[in-house]
């Protein structure tokens, strides 16, 4: 459940707020009225998310005027075993002081009924950004949040804290930037021993959380999560979690899928999920190593802490923007190949002037022209579309056609040049005989360089692509 995230940031202007309190206007000075506490401080509004914990309400804060987040149990009969949950929730967050986490400003009893005032955080979840982003450019646009996830989780490992169910859907990303993980109500402290429960509802969603002898959510689990090993459960259960987001991220689907919660907890059991060479084929040999080492099966293979995956993303994302050309040196690069195209087009037309013209060319100049007219086509479209049409093959085979076309103008044209030698006197054979091979040889030269230029406008247009296609991932 995310507890204080909400779709749309809507904050209370300020100005309206210091309007609501008529001491600090200008004016005689008098006593501040006496301010609502505790539960009275409180009044609730817009239902924020739920789930088998307890509910999650907007709520005005009578002393600052101030929307907070607002997180009550639920429901009738509450167990021993549940209030305690609901206490360490409160009391883990409230510790955890960190920009990456809530902070709690408050706790209890409104109407019978626990609860914990923190601050609220308007965004949306991860898994929603995951969701809207349509190319994978754009979710990787994402691995920023994941970083700082990992940032916040290393802080609470270092202070003996286990989160136990990371997942984009614990996660909101603030509309200034802020990347909150929340909902640490089945968190594990180190040094206690407040792990027992009676396991997974059997109707548990693949997306739900579990509190239980198995706690977190199948979707994200280290398989000895899913085997409710207690004892195993420690800071690489967390980066395992982190190793699945981050797969998330990447293919736009969580690692573990199946038709009930059942099969998804046992793919989790096994570490079965689908190479990220298959679900995501453009995600970069790095990073499939950062999450193929922070999901391993076995927890010695993974990154000791979140901090050290946090390390490995962020070095990724470095060397990415500084591996960058300079803009000085794309420009270069561009140039250097308008130049070499238009120095190519200048020699074809030359060419094309030397040797014979168009019309005693016949089939062999139509061919040149019109192979390199749907080359150009083939070369935009293939720029277009980014790479994703693969036309690079039909570009490739027209410039391949357009020289088999000279070869094959080349060899007709000297069998002509033979045969009309041959009915020339002796003594005039041979200067006639270098004369006609010099000329039907333009047509090889001439396919050559058309050939040649389609290959140099694609691999510009290619260019321009892939130079679009880094900026927008970085």
């Amino acid at each position: 459940m995310t507890s204080s995230a909400t779709e749309r940031n809507d904050p209370l202007g300020l100005a309206a707020t210091m309007a609501a309190f008529p001491e600090v206007e200008a004016g005689d000075a008098k006593p501040p009225p006496a301010f609502p506490t505790g539960a009275a401080r409180y009044s609730t509004t817009t239902l924020l998310g739920q789930g088998g914990m307890g509910t999650v309400h907007v709520a005005r804060d009578g002393q600052f005027g101030r929307e907070v987040a607002l997180k009550e149990m639920t429901g009738d009969g509450f167990t021993t075993d549940a209030v305690r949950r609901f206490l360490v929730e409160a009391l883990v967050t409230g510790n955890l002081e960190h920009p990456g986490i809530a902070a709690v400003y408050e706790r209890g009893v409104r109407e019978g009924r626990p609860f914990y005032t923190m601050r609220k955080v308007a965004g949306r979840t991860l898994a929603s950004a995951v969701a809207q982003a349509r190319t994978f450019e754009a979710r990787l646009a994402l691995l920023p949040s994941v970083v700082q996830v990992a940032h916040t989780l290393g802080f609470a490992h270092e202070r003996g804290v286990v989160h136990r169910d990371v997942k984009p859907d614990n996660v909101v990303l603030g509309a200034h930037g802020e990347t909150v993980l929340l909902d640490w109500g089945i968190a594990r402290v180190r040094g206690t021993t407040f792990d027992d429960g009676a396991g997974p509802s059997p109707e548990l969603q693949a997306n739900e959380t579990a509190v239980g002898a198995v706690m977190g959510t199948p979707a994200y689990m280290a398989p000895e999560q899913a085997a409710g090993r207690v004892d195993q459960i420690d800071e690489r259960t967390d980066v395992f979690a982190l190793g699945a987001m981050l797969y998330h991220v990447l293919s736009g689907t969580p690692p573990y899928d199946g038709p009930t919660g059942a099969a998804v907890l046992t793919a989790a059991l096994e570490a079965q999920r689908a190479p990220l060479a298959r679900s995501a084929p453009k995600t970069p040999p790095e990073l499939q190593l950062i999450v193929d080492t922070a999901m391993a099966r076995e927890r010695s293979d993974r990154y000791p802490n979140a901090g050290a995956f946090a390390e490995a993303l962020q070095d990724f994302l470095t060397s990415k923007v500084r591996d960058r050309p300079s803009p000085f040196l794309r420009a270069v690069g561009t140039a250097i190949g308008l130049i070499v195209l238009v120095v190519g087009l200048l020699i074809a037309i030359g060419l094309s002037g030397t040797i014979s013209s168009f019309a005693e060319q016949g089939w062999a100049a139509y061919t040149y022209v019109g192979f390199a007219g749907l080359s150009f086509v083939l070369a935009v479209l293939d720029w277009r579309s980014r790479g994703r049409a693969h036309l690079a093959p039909l570009v490739l085979a027209f410039a391949g056609m357009t020289m088999l076309a000279g070869f094959a103008g080349t060899a007709s044209g000297f069998g002509m040049v033979v045969h009309g030698v041959g009915a020339l006197p002796p003594e005039e054979q041979l200067p006639a005989l270098f004369e006609g091979l010099w000329e039907v040889s333009g047509n090889l030269s001439l396919s050559a360089f058309m050939a040649s230029l389609q290959l140099v406008l694609w691999a510009l247009l290619r260019r321009s692509a892939l130079i679009a296609e880094a900026d927008a991932a970085a």
